[in-house]
């Protein structure tokens, strides 16, 4: 029963994160409407990755400073880095 139940640690964000991650989000759907409108223009989807690496990021950084588990904020700095470099691996 554990296994499937497990218990993660819920992190009490502060406020600005919540805004920030709140902006992030509203950039982030910004741009993928854009993307459809334009045929999924690279451009716009680059720069939606690389909001979902800022996002990632900014997760990693509060869960340093909330001093969680080392394994879930290495974890985030992880795929914050894939996302970033994921546009410029792609050029399409």
């Amino acid at each position: 029963m554990g296994l499937f139940f497990e218990k993660v640690p819920k992190l009490n964000s502060s406020k600005t994160v919540t805004v920030f991650r709140s902006f992030i989000v509203v950039t982030m759907v910004t741009l993928l409407i854009l993307a459809i409108i334009n045929d999924f223009d690279f451009f716009f989807i680059k720069w939606l990755f690389i909001a979902a690496g800022i996002s990632s990021f900014v997760d990693g950084i509060e869960g340093y400073l909330q001093k969680v588990d080392k394994k879930f904020y290495l974890f985030n700095f992880g795929f914050a880095v894939l996302w970033i470099l994921f546009p410029f691996i792609l050029k399409f």
